[in-house]
């Protein structure tokens, strides 16, 4: 079951344009402790100072992801009005896993990063939205990683020593070769010269069969990129 929360950039709108109509209300806006989603442009990700949050001493020593927020319909886009900074604060328990998240997930500055989150007890409106996360899709615990390497380890294992070896076939078989031509000359260089012929044999044929293959599968690759280009400018013309 998917559960929707409300959208941050609406819901600092109405709550906004509540509190205009109240001209002795202070400065500062108190917001109701809901979930909201939001999209940020990602700018940067930094250490959370300790007087970031006063009420909840988890987020203390954890990460701040700082950016902008992006609108995702019309709608957002009309409300938002250049209220767009805005601070994530993730808890202290989540560094390791907001590490393994910008390595395996190429997270950088610029990458649109979907939240969901509360506001702080209080925020300025003159000040970048604080917000505590509480959710971040794609940024699985730990253990979910440690997880999803496990049942693709018996992949990772057959797949990785195929690429390596269709990459260093050509490479590999001229050391072989040279290595073949120098014990013909130098017999007695090692006892088994027969293990090192079975050994060249097979080399010469798994890792031409995964060449050949490699080769098939990029040309392939290829060609349907230049159908591609070669339809999009018949449509043009």
């Amino acid at each position: 079951m998917t559960v929707e929360y409300p959208s941050l950039i609406l819901a600092l709108d109405q709550l906004s344009t509540a509190k205009s109509n109240d001209r002795h209300s202070s400065e500062v806006v108190s917001e109701p402790s809901a979930e909201y989603s939001f999209t940020i442009n990602l700018d940067r990700i930094e250490r959370a100072p300790p007087t970031f949050t006063k009420t909840t001493d988890g987020f203390t020593g954890g990460k701040v992801l700082h950016g902008t927020l992006v609108a995702q319909n019309v709608f957002e886009q009309e409300k938002l009005r250049g209220r767009g900074t805005v601070s994530v604060a993730c808890p202290k328990r989540w560094n390791l896993r907001l590490l393994i998240w910008r390595k395996l997930g190429d997270v950088e500055t610029g990458t649109e990063v979907q939240c969901q989150g509360t506001l702080t007890e209080s925020r300025s409106r003159h000040q970048p939205i604080q917000t505590l996360a509480t959710q971040i899709p794609g940024c699985y615990p730990v253990i979910g990683y440690l997880g999803i390497m496990v049942l693709l380890s018996p992949i990772i294992c057959i797949v990785w020593p195929m690429v390596l070896l269709a990459k260093i076939f050509y490479p590999g078989l001229i050391v072989l070769l040279i290595a073949r031509v120098a014990f013909f000359i130098w017999p007695n260089l090692i006892p088994a010269v027969d293990q090192f012929d079975l050994f060249l044999l097979i080399y010469v044929l798994f890792g031409g069969v995964i060449k050949f293959y490699g080769w098939a599968l990029t040309l392939g690759s290829e060609d349907d990129s230049v159908d591609d280009s070669e339809a999009d400018d018949s449509t043009h013309i």
